[in-house]
Formats: structure tokens, C-alpha cells, sequence
């Protein structure tokens, strides 16, 4: 038994040995790193890398790509373009494709084939590529400081070499000095060693993040200095889809305002006339949803006060002061002065009370029925227009508004499929600016500005949002704080320009955003109202009219209704709803004076009723009682690893 075990035992170790613990044998890694620089006589580099790598079709699966940067900033602080062309690419000795694209600051080549896996193992790429702009030209010599490997590379690199030549000479020949530093950017570890033919020679591995650079230098005169040694990038450059992004904004202009013409104008108006009766079957509410076109908090409240006139509810008002003193009996004087101090800032609060035993009785339409269901259940009596009761308030609210939208139906129009086709046109106007510029390989500023344009700034701000207190916070982040820093990132990339990585075009930029703001003018101007809808809404202009009528006269020639507390009363829930109360109830005054008026339906202040400064102030606390429960709250030694020009890095694909 024990040498049974002995056995299993001595099998698992081999086991582990041959598959688990060997890093060389199932780790991919770049096994050979060896680079030779030909120096010529125009100051030009040709530089040939052989990476030898070991495939596991885990990283390494059909190649390589070899990121190398071509954008520096020299000693004045100008931002300058190494010149690299790559000549050749070979695969294990035979030629192989290779795929040259930009990533900002790099140019990036994909070598190998895109429809063949390689076989495990180790492999060789062999390339050849040309840059201009690399060498140093100084007062006491001249040098070529060159990152050989790169700092970026994904995987190890067990060994790496580098050699180079002068024009004229062979490899090694004719330099002053040669230096070298190994590790991490910035670091000068001393990880190679100097061979006699002039060949740097790693003495250890690097591992992902570490490499090898060097410094070859040799006496000044050798190689004339070129008129420049790398062009200065712009900050600004022009694109070649200049004209698109500038004819956009035209084209979709007029996509938009031919849609407008045809879908977007309401039948044609007939004379509006005073009307002293509301249309037949339209609450206050809903009045003010076909005047507006949005179901608010306000539309909201005027269906409360409509059922609290026709006498189903009624609604009592206090403030801080008055519950403690129902509350506390007397209160010394020092308190008392404070309490009404709190209560000014605490304002008003409003509760609903119902009378169940009316429901029957008094001719509620369908909406109203549902809000009295909603708000108050089967055995509810009282509701607080407050956050107390704000889940049932809510409810209501959102039920009410999709009742009047399955009653607009018929009456009014959004258009929305069709301002969504102007949004699609800009969506395929983005897309294809950004596969140009994939095909092109050039990384630009403004097709990414098209494609993100639509999720962070005209998304936010055509958004429909619901209105009242508690959405303030809601409204502050949708459409000023998201927007706000789209446009401020978006500015400070036109600032920077090509230094970002990515070119701009300042032209074009405004090419987007103008698309953006045409969508927004015409989202609001696509909504009208059918035949019905427009015959309607003369009804409810027309009861306005007669609501907010200044000269009396006129209207008398029409034998309009006597001005009573019984017309002010039926009326006030349409004032409120139309944006008029103040203008209903200056009429009123003398009249509600007159009769001592106050309303069976209210409890409260009694003076509120009897000035029309009384009315304004009622209306607007109830008003805004209704939406606080309608919403929610939300060289030399001067050197260093990764230093010089070269550098880079790599990875599989």
C-alpha cells in the first residue's frame, strides 16, 4: 500500500513538473530580440528588428502587432512627427502581411495573416522600416539614442541585441561611445554588456514593462544634420471630410424642415371666440394637457381642484404654527414669535380630505373617479400633499398622465417616428465618419465628436423630464451638468488639438453640434394637433378668452353668464389649469367680497378667498404642494531606459 502510494505520489510531482511548472513551456514570451540600425549619410534610420516568439494561441494566435511612436516633443517644447515607412515583413523567413494603422502618437503594424492560426511554438517576424528624425546633433558630437525594444511589450523578453553601422563602416565602427541602460522607464540599470564587435547584449530577461535602450555615439561631421529633423505637427490640421461635416448640418436642415412642412403644421385655424362653457367631457386637466401637449404637475393639481369644487373633496391648508397650537394649547409669547418664524420657512402644507359618501353623487368623469380610487383606496379619508404620501401621490400622477396620452390620441400628434428619422440620418452621418476614418488610419477628432454627440448631449437634452420641485436636482444633471461637461471635454480637445492624439479640424467641428441643435429646434415643432384635436383646442382658447376678457363690454354684447361666486368657483379649476388665476379672480373681487364668499371645499386661511392676491397665493402653494408629492429627490550618464527614440512596445492578436 505505501509503495502504491510512493508511486502515485512520484508520478503527480513528475506531473506537475512537465506541465505546471515549466514557465518556458506553455508561456508565451519573446524568446530573441535583435535589432540592427543602418545609419545614412541623409540622417535617415533603416532599421531591421528579428522577434523571435513563442506561440500559444492564447495572446499569440495569428501574429504580432509592433507599436512604435513617431510623436516627440524636442527641447523648444514643439511638438514634432518622426517620419516611418515600413518596407518589409517577414514570417519565419517568408513574406507575411502587414497591416499599418495609427494609434494616436504610434504607428501600429498587425503582421500576419487574418485567416491563419499559427502553429505552437516559436516563430520569427523579421521587419524592416525607415524613420527620419531620430538622430541628436550636439556641439561636441553627435548620437543615436534608441529605445530597442520598447517598454511596452506584453510579454518577457529572455534575451535582446543591438548593433549599428555608420555610412561607410561596418557594424560597431567608427563610434565614440557606446552606452546603454536596461528596466523600467527611467530607470539605469546596467542588465547588457558591451561586446567587441560593438554589439549590446542583454545579460538577464526583461520582463512585461522593462527593455533595453541605447546610446551610439560618434564625432561631429560624419552625418550633416538635415534642414529639419522631423516635421512640426500643427495643432490644427485640416480634414479631408471637411465638406461633409459642414454640408450636414445643411442637409439635415432641410430633411427636417421638408418633414416639418408636410407632418408638422397644425390644420388651419378658424376665428376663436368666447366660449363661457368648457368643452364637453374635458376636465380642467386635460384642458391643459391639449393647450400644452404635456401632462404636468399642473394639469395634475387642476384635476384636484376640479373634484374639490364639484364637492367630492375637500382641501384643508395649515401651517406650523396652527398644528402646534392645535396641538400645545397657548404658547409664551418668545415661542410664539419663533414658531411663526419656522412656520414662514416651512411654508404651507395641504391635505385632501374625501367624502366617500359623495362619490356617487356628483357626476365624476372616468379620470377623476380613477384619481379618488387612487389616492385614497378603499378606506383612505385623507391624503398629505406632501412626501409623506408621495408613492400613492405618485401613482396617480402617472396614471393621469397615461390616461390623457390614450385620450390625446385622437386629438394630438408627436411625430416622434418621424423626428426620429432626422436623428437616424445624423446617427449614419456619425457612423460613417468614423469607418473613414478606420480606412484612412488617421485618428480624428471629429467623427468621434459625431458618434458621442448623440448619447451625451442631444440625448440629454430632448429627453422629455418631468416637471416640480423634487425634479430640480433631476433637470440640473440632464440638461445642464451632462451636457455642460460633454462640451467642456470637447473644448478642451479642440484646445489641445494634435496633442491629444488625435487631429482637429476646427472648421469641422461645429459640423456636429449645429446637427444636434437642428434636431432640437424641430423635436418640440413636430408636435400638432389632428382636425379634432385643432377644434378642441379653439374651444379651450376660446374659454380663455373669455376667462382672462379686460373689457366687460364686449363680451356683454354676447350675453355672457352673471358674474357670481357659483361662476367663479366652476370656472377657477380652468383658470388655474389655463395659467389665468390671478386674471379670474381680479374680476371676481369685488363680487366674492360682496357675497362674503368662502368655499364649502376649503379649509383655511379665510382671507385667501377674498383678494385676488389671496386667490395667487392659495394656487400657487397648492400648486406646489402637488408637485413636491408628485416628484422623487438623486548620453553622458544622461540617459535612462525607455528614454530616446524607438521604443514601443507589442502584443498578439
Amino acid at each position: 500500500m505505501r509503495k502504491t502510494s510512493a508511486l502515485l505520489v512520484s508520478v503527480l510531482i513528475a506531473w506537475s513538473f512537465l506541465w505546471g511548472t515549466s514557465p518556458l513551456s506553455a508561456q508565451e514570451r519573446v524568446f530573441r530580440f535583435d535589432v540592427e540600425a543602418a545609419i545614412e549619410s541623409d540622417a535617415s534610420l533603416t532599421v531591421t528588428e528579428h522577434i523571435g516568439v513563442v506561440a500559444e494561441g492564447k495572446d499569440i494566435r495569428r501574429g504580432i502587432i509592433r507599436s512604435l511612436p513617431t510623436d516627440f516633443t524636442d527641447s523648444e517644447g514643439k511638438k514634432r512627427r518622426a517620419g516611418l515607412e515600413l518596407l518589409s515583413a517577414l514570417l519565419d523567413g517568408t513574406p507575411t502581411e502587414a497591416q499599418v494603422s495609427r494609434a494616436g502618437g504610434s504607428l501600429e503594424f498587425r503582421l500576419g495573416d487574418p485567416d491563419v492560426l499559427l502553429s505552437f511554438g516559436e516563430h520569427v517576424f523579421t521587419i524592416t522600416y525607415r524613420t527620419t528624425g531620430q538622430l541628436g546633433f550636439f556641439e561636441t558630437h553627435d548620437e543615436l539614442y534608441w529605445n530597442v525594444t520598447g517598454n511596452d511589450w506584453a510579454f518577457p523578453i529572455d534575451r535582446a541585441s543591438f548593433r549599428a553601422k555608420l555610412p561607410g563602416k561596418n557594424f560597431g565602427e567608427g563610434f565614440s561611445a557606446i552606452e546603454f541602460y536596461t528596466g523600467k522607464r527611467g530607470a539605469k540599470g546596467q542588465d547588457a554588456r558591451l561586446l567587441t564587435d560593438g554589439t549590446v547584449e542583454s545579460t538577464a530577461p526583461y520582463f512585461p514593462g522593462e527593455g533595453l535602450t541605447v546610446v551610439f555615439s560618434w564625432p561631429r561631421g560624419i552625418i550633416a544634420p538635415p534642414a529639419e529633423p522631423a516635421p512640426v505637427i500643427e495643432r490644427w490640421a485640416s480634414s479631408p471630410y471637411r465638406m461633409i461635416h459642414l454640408g450636414m448640418p445643411v442637409l439635415l436642415l432641410a430633411v427636417m424642415l421638408l418633414i416639418w412642412l408636410v407632418w408638422g403644421k397644425d390644420p388651419a385655424s378658424r376665428p376663436v371666440i368666447p366660449l363661457f362653457e368648457p368643452p364637453a367631457g374635458t376636465e380642467a386637466g386635460f384642458a391643459r394637457y391639449v393647450r400644452t401637449m404635456t401632462a404636468d404637475d399642473r394639469a395634475f393639481a387642476a384635476m384636484i381642484l376640479g373634484m374639490a369644487v364639484k364637492g367630492v373633496l375637500s382641501i384643508h391648508e395649515s401651517t406650523l404654527a396652527g398644528e402646534m397650537a392645535k396641538k400645545g394649547g397657548n404658547t409664551p409669547s418668545a415661542a410664539g414669535a419663533a414658531m411663526k418664524f419656522l412656520s414662514k420657512l416651512a411654508g404651507k402644507s395641504y391635505r385632501l380630505r374625501l367624502y366617500r359618501e359623495k362619490l356617487e353623487k356628483t357626476g365624476l368623469t372616468a379620470d377623476e373617479r380613477m384619481l379618488a380610487d387612487t389616492l385614497f383606496g378603499t378606506t383612505r379619508d385623507e391624503v398629505h400633499l406632501s412626501s409623506a404620501d408621495r408613492p400613492v401621490i405618485q401613482d396617480a400622477f402617472h396614471l393621469l398622465g397615461k390616461s390623457f396620452r390614450e385620450r390625446g390620441r385622437p386629438l394630438l400628434r408627436t411625430n416622434l417616428g418621424k423626428w426620429l428619422g432626422g436623428v437616424a440620418l445624423f446617427e449614419l452621418y456619425a457612423v460613417a465618419m468614423i469607418i473613414l476614418m478606420a480606412v484612412s488610419g488617421q485618428p480624428r477628432f471629429e467623427p468621434i465628436l459625431a458618434v458621442i454627440s448623440g448619447p451625451f448631449l442631444l440625448l440629454p437634452l430632448a429627453l422629455p423630464l418631468p416637471s416640480g420641485k423634487g425634479s430640480m436636482v433631476t433637470k440640473f444633471f440632464v440638461r445642464f451638468f451632462f451636457p455642460a461637461i460633454f462640451l467642456f471635454v470637447a473644448a478642451g480637445a479642440c484646445l489641445a488639438g494634435a496633442s491629444s492624439g488625435l487631429d482637429v479640424d476646427l472648421l469641422s467641428v461645429p459640423g456636429p453640434l449645429l446637427c444636434v441643435a437642428v434636431l432640437l429646434v424641430f423635436k418640440p415643432l413636430m408636435k400638432v394637433r389632428t382636425e379634432e384635436g385643432a377644434r378642441v383646442s379653439e374651444s379651450i382658447e376660446g374659454l380663455r378668452m373669455f376667462i382672462t376678457a379686460a373689457e366687460k363690454h364686449r363680451l356683454e354684447m354676447m350675453n355672457p353668464p352673471e358674474e357670481t361666486p357659483r361662476l367663479f368657483e366652476k370656472l377657477l379649476p380652468y383658470a388655474f389649469a389655463l395659467d389665468a388665476a390671478d386674471t379670474w379672480a381680479d374680476r371676481f373681487q369685488n363680487v366674492l367680497s360682496a357675497a362674503g364668499y368662502s368655499p364649502s371645499w376649503y379649509q383655511g386661511d379665510l382671507n385667501a378667498f377674498t383678494t385676488s392676491a389671496g386667490v395667487a397665493t392659495f394656487t400657487s402653494g397648492f400648486s406646489g404642494a402637488v408637485s413636491s408629492g408628485t416628484r422623487s429627490s438623486g548620453s553622458g550618464g544622461s540617459g535612462s531606459s525607455g528614454g530616446g527614440g524607438g521604443g514601443g512596445g507589442g502584443r498578439g492578436w
